[in-house]
C-alpha cells in the first residue's frame, strides 16, 4: 500500500512455503509486489495463479482484483497487447460496483491510452478515475498527477496552481516521490532555468532508479537540448548514454 516494492517483496519472500496453502492470497501479493518493481513476467506468473484460486473458490470480486493486476501487465507489452489490456479493462468495469474498483480500473485505462501516445484518450479516463476517488489522498494524487503529465504530453496548457494543488497534497500524504515529481513539473511549467540544475542534481537519477520510463525518455531529451545549446557536447552525451542504458534496465 506504501508502494515499496521492494521491502513488499523482502517480506513476502520470508514466508515460509508450508504456509502458501492456507492463503490463496499470497500469490496476488506476490503478483502485485513484482508489478511494482516492474517484473511483468513475474507479476503475470503469480496474478495468473492468484485469479486461479480466486476463481476456485468463488471470490467474485477478487477475480477482478486479479483480472486488473494481469491487465497491468498486458499494458506494459506491444501495441496488441495494450490493446487487449483496455478491451479488458472496460469489460471488468461494467461487472465492478465499487468506487475504489472503478477508480482503479479507469486509471489503468488511462495509463494504458498513455502508453499508446494517446493522450487525449489518458488525460479523459483519468479525469473520470478522480471522480471515484477521496480528494487529497494517495490514491487521489496518482490519477491527478497523471492527468496533468499527460496534458504535457499532449502540449496541453497545465497551469501552475494545478502544478502547486498536486505539490501541496504530496507533503500532506508524505510522499516523497510526487513531491519531486510536481517540483519538476513546477520548474518546467516556469519554463525556469533552475529545471536542469533540478535534473541534474536530484530528479533525472531518482526517475532511473524508480524507473519512470516516461519521465527519463521526456526529461532526458530537454537535458540533452539543454547541453548542446550550451555546446556542453560531453554532458549532452553523457545524459544519451543514460537514457539509453535506462531503457535497457
Amino acid at each position: 500500500m506504501t508502494k515499496d516494492g521492494k521491502k513488499s517483496l523482502e517480506f513476502l519472500s520470508n514466508i515460509s512455503r508450508d504456509y502458501y496453502h492456507l492463503s490463496i492470497e499470497i500469490d496476488y501479493h506476490l503478483s502485485l509486489a513484482y508489478s511494482l518493481n516492474s517484473s511483468a513476467l513475474l507479476s503475470y506468473y503469480y496474478g495468473s495463479k492468484a485469479l486461479e484460486h480466486f476463481h476456485k473458490h468463488k471470490l467474485f470480486n477478487r477475480i477482478i482484483d486479479a483480472e486488473i493486476v494481469l491487465c497491468m501487465q498486458l499494458a506494459r507489452g506491444d501495441k496488441n497487447e495494450i490493446l487487449l489490456s483496455i478491451s479488458k479493462l472496460k469489460e471488468l468495469l461494467e461487472f465492478s460496483s465499487s468506487d475504489f474498483t472503478k477508480a482503479i480500473i479507469l486509471h489503468n485505462i488511462g495509463f494504458s491510452f498513455m502508453k499508446l501516445k494517446n493522450y487525449a484518450e489518458a488525460i479523459k479516463y483519468y479525469d473520470e478515475a478522480l471522480k471515484y476517488k477521496k480528494r487529497d489522498t494517495y490514491l487521489y494524487l496518482t490519477s491527478y498527477y497523471a492527468k496533468l503529465f499527460s496534458k504535457i504530453l499532449n502540449n496541453d496548457i497545465v497551469t501552475k496552481l494545478e502544478a502547486e494543488r498536486g505539490l501541496n497534497i504530496s507533503r500532506k500524504v508524505n510522499s516523497k516521490k510526487y513531491e519531486i515529481l510536481f517540483q519538476t513539473m513546477l520548474l518546467y511549467i516556469d519554463n525556469d532555468g533552475k529545471l536542469y540544475h533540478f535534473l541534474k542534481s536530484k530528479a533525472f537519477d531518482y526517475f532511473i532508479n524508480i524507473k519512470l520510463e516516461d519521465h527519463v525518455d521526456f526529461y532526458g531529451k530537454k537535458l540533452i537540448d539543454y547541453y548542446k545549446s550550451k555546446n556542453n557536447l560531453d554532458k549532452a552525451l553523457y545524459i544519451a548514454e543514460k537514457l539509453i542504458n535506462a531503457k535497457k534496465m
